[in-house]
Parts: structure tokens; C-alpha cells; sequence
């Protein structure tokens, strides 16, 4: 920690507004934004709360994994699985804590608590009010499984639709579509399907898909000639989207 604090020793910030340059102002809390090393002292400060988290609050059984999941975070993103009312004190104690250790300050309003299946108080904690639905790293939860696969159905049958849309007028020849099919188009895809269960539309993902590589014609041969490995005939190898969503899924959670 001291040669993090080192780094920073001295660090300052300008602001330009309209192109006059006015500072240096001093830094003297939180991390430099756009620093490459700044994640490193960043998460060595986090980890204290989410190991105190992954101690005293029971979690939940996600898939095949034997030991509970308290908790779970991608920077500043922390998601707490709550299971009763007490675990709520425990999650204050440590966050108020935590905020007396490093100076940081939860933001309730940029905060959510979502109510999953037979949760049914209304009690919250820090002042964090119940919604409908919560946003975690572009995937949105539901209270149910069905409201969720729904939601997530909608939304990426529109995404995949929208962007074929928009590169169907830039006309790459077929060898150049095959590829940004493979790294765009179903990325999304491949993305979901490794936290959810693949919603059923593979149908119109695929008609999608093949609507961009044909340029709007009738397919011109069938998708499992597409789906064919390079080194035989057809040769353009495009991925079985319901086989690879159930292998992605099952890697997950095994």
C-alpha cells in the first residue's frame, strides 16, 4: 500500500473550458480515471468488504457450485444476494465500515434492491428502494425466471435486428459478412447466454442473421451448409447458436 500511495503522491487534474486550461487542481482521494494501474489499488481496497461480505452473509447455491454465493462485483458494481431480513444488518454494519475505513460513500439513489421470487418484504437498507427490475452489466432481472428469459428475449432479438440492419448497407462481399456475423452479431448472443438460460428464439435469430448474409433474398442454401466446417464444402463454419447458448451455459454453472 505504500507504493500505491507513492504513485499518487502529488497527483494533480486541469480543466479545459473553452480551450483555456485552468489548475492544476490537487487529487487527494480516489484513483486517477483512465490510468491503467488504477484498477490494481482499486480492488485491492474493495476486497476487504467482499471477503467481510462473503463471510457473514449465507448467500445463495448457483448452479452446480457447492459453496454459497454472498456476492459479487466488477469494479464498483457489487450485487448482494440477500436470503432473510437479518442479512441486511450485517450488510450495513459492514458497509458503514467499510465507508469509515476508505472514505467512500454508497450513492443509495444509484442504488437498487429487486425482490426475487417469494421475497416478499419491503424492508431495505442505507435507504435503497425496491424496483421492478435491475440492470447488472447490461443484462436485466426480473423478480421471476420468466420475466426475466421475456425481457431478454425482446431485447436481443432487437439488438441482433438493429445492428444487422445498420451494416446491411455498408455491402461487404459474403467472405467479409461470415466474420462480422461470427465477432458482432452474435456476440450478444454468446454474452447472455452464459448468465441465463438461452431464451427459445433461435428461429428468428437465425432468419435475422441470414437475412444480413443474403442481403434480403431467399436463402440460397440451407444454414446447416453454412454451420459446415471450413475444410469442407460451404466452408464458412457459422456456429449452431442454440448448441453453442446450451455449451456456454453448462461451462458456467458446472
Amino acid at each position: 500500500m505504500v507504493g500505491i500511495k507513492r504513485m499518487y503522491e502529488g497527483a494533480t487534474s486541469s480543466v479545459q473550458i473553452n480551450g483555456h486550461q485552468y489548475g492544476p487542481i490537487p487529487i487527494r482521494c480516489a484513483v486517477r480515471h483512465g490510468c491503467p494501474m488504477s484498477m490494481t489499488p482499486y480492488a485491492l481496497c474493495l476486497h476487504p468488504f467482499l471477503r467481510l461480505l462473503d463471510l457473514k452473509v449465507p448467500g445463495i447455491r448457483i448452479g452446480r457450485r457447492t459453496r454459497p454465493t454472498s456476492v459479487v462485483a466488477y469494479a464498483d458494481d457489487v450485487t448482494i444476494f440477500v436470503t432473510s431480513a437479518a442479512d441486511f444488518a450485517i450488510i450495513e454494519e459492514a458497509t458503514r465500515l467499510y465507508e469509515r475505513a476508505s472514505g467512500a460513500r454508497l450513492n443509495p439513489l444509484k442504488s437498487k434492491a429487486l425482490a426475487v421470487g417469494s421475497w416478499c418484504t419491503q424492508e431495505t437498507v442505507l435507504g435503497i428502494a425496491y424496483h421492478p427490475h435491475v440492470t447488472i452489466l447490461c443484462v436485466t432481472f426480473w423478480g421471476t425466471v420468466e420475466q426475466t428469459m421475456k425481457d431478454s428475449r425482446a431485447r436481443l432479438t432487437r439488438k441482433v435486428r438493429a445492428q444487422a440492419k445498420r451494416a446491411y448497407t455498408r455491402g461487404p462481399c459474403l467472405a467479409a459478412r461470415m466474420p462480422y456475423v461470427n465477432t458482432f452479431l452474435l456476440s450478444k448472443i454468446w454474452y447472455t447466454a452464459q448468465i441465463l438460460p438461452a431464451p427459445n428464439i433461435y428461429t428468428q435469430l437465425t432468419t435475422a442473421i441470414t437475412w444480413y448474409i443474403w442481403r434480403e433474398t431467399v436463402f440460397r442454401v440451407p444454414v446447416s451448409t453454412l454451420q459446415r466446417p471450413k475444410k469442407k464444402k460451404g466452408r464458412w463454419e457459422m456456429p449452431d447458436i442454440a448448441a453453442k447458448c446450451t455449451e456456454l451455459l453448462y461451462c458456467v454453472y458446472l
